[in-house]
């Protein structure tokens, strides 16, 4: 697993504060940061990284 992607993506979300406008909602936010390949043998979903927030 390419952790180092995964941890960037998470790294972005939170910079570029996508979940900033979900901030007054009462529901339990979860932030999903992923890594995809395009290459065989392992293309699709390498990594993930899920944060609870509120």
């Amino acid at each position: 697993m390419e952790t180092q992607n995964v941890e960037e993506a998470m790294q972005q979300i939170h910079e570029r504060d996508y979940a900033g406008r979900y901030s007054l909602d009462p529901r339990t936010l979860y932030l999903i940061g992923g890594n995809f390949s395009d290459k065989a043998p392992d293309r699709g979903l390498t990594g993930y990284d899920i944060e609870k927030i509120n």
